[in-house]
């Protein structure tokens, strides 16, 4: 998981935190039940970004675990459009259905 986070860390130009912040960072983030009792971390990077302006470039990205499979979903956009999308962005993870 940390290396995924990592990577778009630096792809939106966020300073990457220490190992540790970066630990704290991931172990805030949520974790939501799926169909099949699957579950997917809801990855928010507007969290790394308080101080940056509204307009900047983010990302909430959804990893999910199969028996077969990692799956990412991702949204980019705006701070602000992120923030705005959040819970739709949420819904539709969870809308999903996978096949055994």
């Amino acid at each position: 998981l940390a290396p995924n986070v990592v990577r778009w860390i630096e792809q939106l130009n966020i300073p990457v935190p220490s190992e540790t912040e970066l630990e704290n960072f991931i172990e805030k983030q949520k974790k939501i039940t799926l169909d099949e009792g699957l579950f997917a971390w809801l990855i928010d990077f507007t969290d790394l970004q308080k101080k940056a302006d509204d307009s900047s470039p983010s990302m909430m990205a959804a990893i999910i675990d199969t028996s077969k499979e990692r799956i990412f979903i991702k949204m980019t956009g705006s701070k602000q459009k992120i923030y705005d999308q959040s819970q739709n962005f949420k819904a539709l993870v969870q809308s999903l259905k996978f096949k055994k």
